[in-house]
């Protein structure tokens, strides 16, 4: 039997002393008490007195918050009653004035006691459904069961041919007539009057760079664009060691160009905007002020030149550099681990980048309420909806309200999932949770299908979910995969893949491929005037 002795006056005087102005306690449920009882069990949530069906003589308690920094329907509760997780923390006053200071939710030790902490700003988390859902539980199917539930597909309309769209199909371009496609005269021709203006207005302050310094040409322009790919492919401790004859580095190529001097020169007043844009574009508090014009102009190029398929992927991508920029980033995991951060938009058959957005850091861009990863998604989709695109992304970027958008806009989407997210059924976390295990052979799974959404679980060397809104949940084809048997022998075996996940891996792969290929050209940054290599990834 539970030990029930209860001090009720000096219970009633800790909560008239710690509660908030704002908050009304009603004493008239047991539930509050449970929480104290010093038999609570921490294992089961629940005390020996709840076994029993035993209360308090004479003293029922019930809270009721209205306190607007307690949210009443969070996962710890959602009657707005006090349920400790965890250990029992002393007398019911205790209980009390944590909730009356928000601790349960985000406060102290509080913060994420059966909530999940997901993934910090910008990104939605959450419980997933709301009251009515909950009240409906989703049929959980396996990957055999088929899924006929599968919303109608968009038609594929582009607005042009699939595919690039040069000025002349009959023209065979080399590799200079296609870089200048994109850098076309007009451009050149406002950076190279930029660079004079910029070398003419700080001659003073750099008077022995200037002395080497002659009006910088479209030729010239084209000319140092030429040396620093060159450069990016040797492998050289100084880079000037190309213009010494008498250093086994000595490129005559290089030296018939351009001089050793002159290119430094020009590498030192290079500049892409006029001071009168530059300016106005930072009283705007553009961050991008010294690289806007050039910015733009390739992201209109970028489109106007191609057509992408079908299939179409965004992922983030690393530029390295050094610069002192307060919007450079450093991302551990990535094999560019300094420089800047841009969201690209490709085609997932070869790569090509359809579109892009330079990242200017938290507070160098105006978000919505749906997080940072919807934003990107519908910026750069923006010029290509209605064409019945299949979309593919990662977890960064899917959430429920993401995808029914997308659809909305004739966009179909998959992308893996973290479950943490607003809107996704429990249903999802529960089936990730299921299929973990190590002791969870390959090529187990499940599936929900919720309106025009099917989430699939399914496990391979992790467990892995993903969210659509093109392609059923179930398994239609299988794959090679290394399976141990009892005698923890690896042999390769066929084991079920649902079409989701097939189609993910086909069309979301190749942007790994390209990032990989892309870090292993450098091309040479501007230089001190030490001679050191310093590369950058193009």
């Amino acid at each position: 039997m539970c030990d029930t002795s209860f001090d009720e006056s000096r219970f009633l005087s800790d909560i008239s002393s710690s509660s908030d102005s704002d908050s009304e306690y009603d004493l008239s449920d047991p539930e509050a008490e449970r929480c104290s009882s010093p038999d609570f069990n921490e294992s089961s949530g629940h005390s020996d007195c709840d076994r029993d069906d035993s209360t308090v003589e004479g003293v029922d308690i019930q809270f009721h918050v209205s306190s607007p920094d307690i949210d009443s329907s969070s996962s710890n509760g959602d009657d707005g009653k006090c349920h400790t997780r965890g250990r029992a923390r002393g007398r019911g006053s205790r209980c009390a004035r944590n909730y009356a200071r928000g601790r349960g939710r985000n406060r102290g030790r509080g913060r994420g006691r059966g909530r999940s902490r997901g993934r910090g700003s910008g990104h939605d988390t959450g419980s997933g459904r709301s009251e009515m859902d909950k009240e409906e539980p989703l049929q959980v199917c396996d990957l055999s069961s088929k899924d006929t539930n599968v919303p109608q597909k968009h038609d594929f309309k582009p607005l042009r041919p699939v595919g690039p769209h040069l000025h002349s199909h009959a023209v065979t371009y080399s590799p200079a007539a296609l870089f200048k496609l994109y850098f076309d005269s007009d451009i050149v021709q406002k950076i190279c009057d930029a660079t004079n203006e910029y070398a003419e207005r700080n001659k003073e302050k750099c008077p022995t760079m200037y002395g080497y310094f002659s009006k910088f040409e479209p030729d010239d322009f084209f000319s140092v664009v030429g040396i620093l790919i060159h450069l990016g492919y040797r492998r050289i401790p100084r880079y000037r060691l190309m213009w010494q004859p008498t250093s086994l580095c000595y490129d005559p190529l290089i030296s018939s160009v351009m001089s050793r001097n002159k290119f430094e020169s020009y590498l030192s007043f290079l500049h892409l905007v006029d001071q009168d844009t530059e300016k106005q574009l930072k009283d705007q508090g553009d961050k991008l002020c010294k690289v806007r014009p050039l910015n733009d102009h390739l992201q209109k190029f970028c489109m106007k030149l191609y057509q992408p398929n079908r299939e179409i992927s965004i992922d983030e991508r690393m530029v390295r550099s050094k610069a002192r920029f307060s919007f450079r980033q450093y991302i551990r995991n990535k094999p560019v681990k300094w420089g800047f951060k841009l969201w690209c938009l490709c085609d997932s058959h070869n790569g090509y980048t359809c579109d892009f957005s330079v990242y200017r850091g938290k507070n160098g861009e105006v978000r919505s309420s749906n997080g940072l990863g919807y934003d990107v998604v519908m910026s750069l989709m923006k010029d290509y909806f209605g064409q019945g695109l299949s979309l593919y992304i990662d977890n960064f970027y899917t959430s429920p309200t993401l995808v029914n958008d997308q659809y909305i806009q004739g966009v179909h989407v998959t992308g893996t999932l973290d479950c943490t997210r607003v809107g996704v059924p429990s249903e999802v976390s529960v089936l990730k949770k299921k299929f973990s295990p190590k002791t969870i052979p390959r090529g187990n799974g499940s599936y929900v299908r919720d309106g025009n959404c099917v989430y699939t679980v399914w496990k391979d060397t992790k467990c892995v979910s993903v969210m659509s809104n093109e392609f059923p949940g179930h398994s239609e084809s299988k794959v090679i995969r290394n399976v141990k048997d009892k005698d923890g022998k690896t042999e390769k075996k066929e084991v079920p893949i649902p079409v989701i996940i097939y189609n993910y891996n086909r069309f979301m792969n190749v942007l790994t491929v390209l990032t990989n290929l892309s870090n292993t050209t450098t091309c040479l940054d501007k230089q001190e005037s030490t001679g050191k290599l310093c590369s950058s990834t193009m």
